[in-house]
């Protein structure tokens, strides 16, 4: 679980504010805990919720900075929980599967672009795709 550890702290394109706030939602009891024990050993992390069983509202009720869920399917997680994403574009998601092999991060990031030209669009695009 280092490499989850991991992930938490840079996978982030956006930089969270210390302590990071996380909340594990709908996540299987053996596998929360392993991801539970990661977490609170991070000085830098804390664990506000860790038996949702309703991400939405556990995220609205925690003022987290990321969620943790388990899913195979990453679309239908982001379809389900659309409207938490509407409500907190700053909130990262992290998604692993339910045999905690791999994990997916997803983000949504709104920024407000006072120029539209063909060079400021191109150069937010290279932005967005970490290009230089």
């Amino acid at each position: 679980m280092r490499i989850l550890a991991a992930s938490l702290t840079l996978g982030c394109a956006q930089r969270i504010a210390s302590p990071i706030r996380i909340v594990v939602a709908e996540v299987p009891r053996l596998l929360r805990k392993i991801i539970e024990d990661a977490i609170t050993r991070e000085p830098d992390m804390m664990l506000v919720e860790a038996e949702g069983r309703d991400l939405d509202m556990v995220v609205r009720n925690s003022g987290a900075h990321v969620a943790i869920v388990v899913a195979d399917r990453p679309e239908s997680v982001a379809r389900r929980h659309r409207q938490v994403f509407l409500e907190h574009p700053e909130l990262k998601l992290l998604m692993v599967t339910d045999d905690g092999r791999s994990a997916q991060l997803l983000e949504f990031r709104r920024r407000l672009m006072s120029d539209v030209s063909p060079q400021a669009i191109v150069q937010a695009i290279r932005d967005a795709a970490g290009a230089r």
